[in-house]
């Protein structure tokens, strides 16, 4: 939904966590997808969606939203 703006604001940080996030618990289809949107977002841009998703699944998925 964040890659591609349906239903919430376009955040190509919030989708690479997410993907991330779903890349880690086992959705192969989630990997694909993340680097289609890692295409679009610098290497910063990159990093922070990364440790958002590793602080994401740090705090048990609360607060989530950066």
């Amino acid at each position: 939904m964040y890659a591609l703006g349906q239903g919430v604001a376009l955040d190509n940080v919030k989708a690479h966590m997410w993907l991330s996030i779903a890349a880690i618990r086992g959705f192969s289809e989630a990997i694909e997808v993340r680097e289609l949107v890692d295409k679009k977002m610098t290497p910063a841009q990159i990093d922070k969606g990364q440790e958002a998703a590793s602080d994401c699944i740090k705090r048990n998925f609360e607060n989530c939203d950066f």
